[in-house]
């Protein structure tokens, strides 16, 4: 007889806070660096928006501690497709010009490839979710259907 994962199993996988919020802060100004290496080229538009949408599922696992990187990434990608197109209203531009650090978190022009950044940045950032370094119990909860202990592995008991 085996035994059913627990509930809280997909919390226990979850990386510490503390790591989230290292990563968070590491994408972040990866990003704010990239605002200095402006070289007409478009690359930097593109690693800025794949750490964005990286960004997004951080925060996101920040947030929820017992979503799955996966739930991390959809979110990510729906709000910065939504924030993408609501670029195409004009609101973020006239924020931006209000206060132009909103710019950053907003934008201000629609781009089509931006969407496609946005996605890939998605996937890219539930991959680096799910490989960041869990509790050293976290191990033993997967192997053992989310217990562990003395009798909680698979097996007659």
């Amino acid at each position: 007889m085996t035994t059913a994962p627990a509930r809280d199993a997909p919390a226990r996988r979850r990386p510490p806070r503390p790591v989230l919020l290292g990563s968070l802060l590491a994408v972040v100004a990866a990003g704010a660096a990239l605002q200095l290496v402006r070289d007409g080229s478009g690359l930097v538009d593109l690693a800025g928006g794949v750490l964005y949408a990286c960004a997004w599922v951080l925060l996101v696992a920040l947030l929820v501690p017992a979503a799955r990187p996966a739930t991390c990434a959809v979110a990510a990608a729906t709000v910065g497709v939504l924030l993408e197109l609501l670029q195409l209203t004009g609101v973020p531009a006239r924020l931006s010009e209000q206060v132009p650090a909103l710019r950053l978190l907003l934008g201000s022009t629609f781009s089509g490839w931006d969407l496609l950044w946005c996605l890939l940045g998605s996937v890219l950032g539930g991959l680096l979710l799910a490989l960041l370094p869990r509790p050293a119990g976290a191990v033993a909860a997967v192997r053992d259907g989310g217990t562990s202990g003395p009798g909680s592995g698979p097996g007659p008991h």
